[in-house]
């Protein structure tokens, strides 16, 4: 499994919430595996440093996955939209699957 809350998550950890970090690291991570057809956890394809660059995605598919997690985070973490839209980007800067560019 990927270590979640070292990486991404930062109001999380930085503040002190009440907010279990991996767990909803994990559902994010769920989530976008599941959108390219995959399952996470999925040590094999994740032990590769690079796992993140080994799928791709169309913009749109992005986009929609962004809009998922945004509202996944307001539901269960219920920060303001300041705050989701941070960790939304970071998550994406950090792990979102490649943007089909060919397909643009």
């Amino acid at each position: 499994m990927v270590n979640c809350h070292k990486n991404i998550l930062l109001f999380v950890t930085r503040n002190g919430g009440n907010v279990d970090a991996d767990k909803v690291c994990t559902e994010c991570l769920k989530e976008m595996f599941r959108r390219v057809g995959m399952q996470y956890p999925n040590k094999k394809f994740t032990d590769n440093p690079n796992w993140f660059r080994m799928r791709c995605w169309t913009k749109k598919e992005e986009e929609d996955f962004e809009m998922w997690m945004r509202a996944y985070l307001k539901k269960t973490c219920r920060w303001s939209t300041r705050m989701i839209n941070k960790e939304v980007g970071m998550f994406m800067l950090i792990w979102g699957w490649k943007v089909n560019t060919e397909a643009l």
